[in-house]
């Protein structure tokens, strides 16, 4: 099943993959442990984060624009 979402802390909550995707192209694709990156938050959405984890959790705490 496919399901575009744009509230990352929900995708990343129930998503298998991610697949990254900026001006039309595909960017990353893999596991949300493999490509949900502070790093890729800036190049795709232009945003500054953190990203804080647990077993339990993820939580991603955006600064505002990177």
């Amino acid at each position: 099943m496919l399901t575009v979402v744009h509230d990352l802390t929900l995708a990343a909550r129930y998503a298998d993959r991610l697949i990254w995707m900026k001006d039309g192209r595909i960017v990353a694709d893999g596991t949300v442990h493999n490509t949900l990156k502070e790093g890729r938050l800036r190049d795709v959405f232009g945003i500054a984060a953190r990203i804080s984890q647990s077993d339990a959790s993820l939580a991603i705490h955006i600064a505002g624009p990177a």
